[in-house]
């Protein structure tokens, strides 16, 4: 029992080891210091600190969803400056910073896609029958959550779509929030987060919007979305940096019950555990209730062929993620698009419960690695620990009994 008791000491401080240093947070600010008509969430932002780097969070809603982590440079004098009204019109460099950041990393939701699945796949297949809703159709508000030294968390959602008031119910709602320590969350499906990441979590609620008569028909309709992931980490040819998917096989299910997979989008960087680098990182589930039980659940699907951004559409432009690396999005590397769609054969589509999530963790650096917790590791050696010294001390009784019974007959014979 003492190795055991070793063991597990051995297990936390190799967890403490590879723990990285806190950040204490800024409070989240939307638009801070605009100076044009800012009635939306086009930037919301707020700053990880340590006691010598300062780790930006850039959010935002302008004509595309957009989320950022801004690694900067110039320790804790770093600062964003935002040409607001350079920024209204699109310009590239309009939010800028005193020195060039080590490392840019994001992506980007320039839209939404309803699809009908008449043949039941599940993914979003091109089908004939579907529509691109852009997210500029939306009118979205923020709302600031409670506020803690190591978590800034904010509400994104909608309000309008094409200028028509959503009922109350009709909601596309994003919660997403920046951590300043190591932990995981508290909400299904649990996921890992550091100091250097951000969570995002998406949900399509009783959405059923109005879009044309022909969409009204489609009985078995379902959402997805474009995303395209970005990266500041580029060079001049594909090889020397490449944005991947990678998907990761686990034998335990303790924190996200039913599923065993961990999905991940990330860069060169991320993958070689150099300075920098950035990833997206996501267990392969989307709940299809607010009790997010995995019996009512689908499944997120992705274009796992990530090919490269090679022209800038009107929404990219208008983005966050173009106001801070401008035309450098379309250089080799630099971005990657893919489709996200949400549903499985037999899950009765969209409308069977009119409510779809997906979570997703976006960090700067390594993605944080799923191990056995402290607990499933004492477990597994108590299970292994305690048939080894119940056998050790069968054999020891036996071993004793034996010589026993060998002295007690040498000493009758002897006697004899």
């Amino acid at each position: 029992m003492r190795g055991l008791a070793v063991m597990v000491v051995v297990v936390g401080v190799l967890g403490a080891a590879s723990a990285l240093p806190s950040r204490v947070l800024t409070n989240p600010e939307v638009n801070p210091g605009c100076d044009v008509d800012c009635e939306e969430p086009w930037v919301v932002m707020t700053a990880g600190m340590t006691t010598d780097s300062t780790l930006f969070h850039l959010w935002g809603a302008k004509e595309a969803l957009s989320f950022l982590v801004v690694a900067a440079t110039g320790g804790l004098d770093a600062n964003i400056t935002v040409d607001w009204a350079a920024l209204r019109n699109g310009s590239a460099g309009s939010i800028t910073f005193p020195s060039k950041p080590s490392h840019v990393f994001g992506f980007v939701i320039p839209s939404l896609i309803l699809y009908n699945d008449a043949d039941d796949a599940g993914a979003f297949k091109n089908q004939n029958e579907s529509v691109r809703v852009p997210v500029s159709d939306f009118t979205w508000s923020a709302q600031t959550l409670p506020e803690s030294d190591h978590e800034a968390a904010v509400l994104l959602q909608t309000t309008h779509f094409q200028g028509n008031v959503l009922p109350n119910d009709t909601r596309l709602l994003i919660q997403v929030a920046a951590y300043g320590e190591d932990g995981r969350s508290t909400v299904l499906p649990h996921l890992l987060r550091t100091p250097d990441s951000a969570q995002l979590d998406l949900v399509l609620d009783n959405f059923n919007l109005n879009i044309s008569e022909e969409t009204q028909t489609w009985k078995e309709a379902r959402w997805g979305m474009d995303v395209v992931v970005f990266s500041s980490e580029h060079n001049t040819t594909e090889e020397d940096a490449e944005i991947k998917f990678l998907t990761q096989k686990s034998l335990d299910d303790e924190h996200t019950p039913g599923v065993f997979n961990l999905d991940q989008i990330s860069t060169t960087g991320a993958r070689t555990g150099a300075k920098g680098g950035g990833y997206l990182q996501w267990r392969p589930v989307s709940y299809l209730t607010s009790d997010r039980d995995i019996n009512e659940a689908t499944t997120p699907n992705i274009n796992t062929s990530l090919p490269q951004l090679d022209s800038l559409t009107d929404p990219l432009k208008a983005s966050l993620a173009y106001a801070v690396l401008g035309d450098n999005l379309t250089l080799p590397g630099g971005a990657v698009t893919t489709v996200i769609s949400f549903g499985q054969s037999k899950d009765k589509f969209y409308t069977a419960e009119n409510y779809t999530t997906w979570t997703v963790a976006l960090g700067e650096g390594s993605p944080p690695e799923e191990t056995f917790s402290t607990l499933i590791v004492v477990i597994i050696c108590i299970g292994v620990a305690l048939p080894t010294i119940m056998l050790l001390g069968g054999c020891v009784a036996l071993g004793v009994r034996r010589y026993r019974r060998r002295s007690a007959n040498s000493l009758l014979a002897h006697q004899e």
